[in-house]
């Protein structure tokens, strides 16, 4: 798999250029389906949302679910208004209003959050932006623990380190920053530790059980470590979810041209002839729908890591 970074630039196109403040759009090219927001740096915003989308980690499940289903290829990026302080809820409210995006979209709710962080010089937004990429990274590490086989898999350690990073990052936001949602991520990770936790029959571990947050971890991490963390659990469950989705596009492959045919391609690929790229846009030329749905890989028991 080619580096993450180049993919989701290439992806993006032109929006990624523009780091200012204003709303965009994702839209579902053919379609009026699209997810609107807001943000103080969009460029940077965009490719948060596309790597989140990558490694199949996006919160927002209706847009994660329409882009396994349809692949990259059919998204567009685009900045719709350029706008910034206090305006900027505004606009975003008449965007998803005038879109539909709520109700057509990918939007989750119709109603935007007036107080979602703005000022990027405000203390409390510092430790709002810092403590939801360690609540996604939490729920990254739970599912790596989840792989069966991989030598690569997170450990119980990993789980209550980063969950206790996780709780520490959001103790420091002022409550009423922390919506209902976060917290439901947060708690789904902490009930997955305890289970291995009593899994693991460890007496020294019980404690973490009522307090996962007294488990020894890091102060603040620098963003460049913290990405690279984020990139080293998240790329494994991502590698994990692309095997299963290769194995159900070659066996529809070898339903439509037969097994020799699509065993010549594979070849092709695992030769270095071609690209994983480029198998994938066969599979597409010959009728196979790639990716598949994250429903159908976990029907067929291919996706098993998954936190729900």
């Amino acid at each position: 798999m080619s580096d993450i970074y180049d993919q989701v630039c290439t992806i993006i196109g032109d929006a990624l250029q523009f780091n200012g403040s204003g709303i965009y759009e994702i839209r579902l090219i053919g379609t009026e389906r699209r997810y609107v927001g807001r943000s103080v740096g969009v460029g940077g915003r965009l490719f948060t949302h596309v790597k989140q989308l990558m490694l199949n980690t996006h919160c927002n499940r209706k847009l994660q679910n329409a882009w396994n289903k349809y692949g990259p290829d059919r998204f567009a990026f685009k900045v719709m208004q350029k706008v910034d302080g206090a305006a900027l809820a505004d606009a975003e409210q008449a965007w998803i209003n005038n879109l539909q995006a709520a109700s057509v979209g990918f939007n989750i709710v119709a109603h935007v959050d007036p107080y979602l962080p703005i000022d990027g010089t405000d203390p409390n937004v510092i430790k709002y932006r810092q403590a939801m990429p360690a609540v996604s990274l939490a729920i990254t590490v739970a599912q790596c623990s989840k792989l069966r086989g991989n030598k690569r898999r997170a450990t119980l350690e990993d789980c209550l380190r980063w969950n206790a990073y996780a709780i520490s990052m959001l103790g420091a936001v002022p409550p009423e920053m922390v919506k209902d949602r976060v917290k439901k991520r947060l708690n789904t990770a902490l009930d997955h530790a305890n289970q291995l936790i009593k899994k693991s029959g460890d007496a020294a571990m019980l404690p973490y059980i009522d307090a996962p947050g007294s488990y020894p971890h890091d102060a603040l991490i620098p963003q460049t470590e913290f990405d690279e963390v984020a990139n080293e659990f998240g790329i494994v469950v991502s590698q994990e979810w692309w095997k299963a989705a290769m194995t159900v596009a070659k066996e529809r492959a070898a339903a439509i041209v037969g097994i020799d045919e699509m065993k010549r391609q594979w070849r092709a690929v695992t030769s270095g002839k071609i690209g994983d790229g480029n198998f994938i846009e066969w599979c597409r030329e010959i009728g196979v729908q790639y990716p598949p749905a994250s429903s159908e890989l976990r029907a067929l028991g291919l996706v098993t890591w998954e936190l729900v």
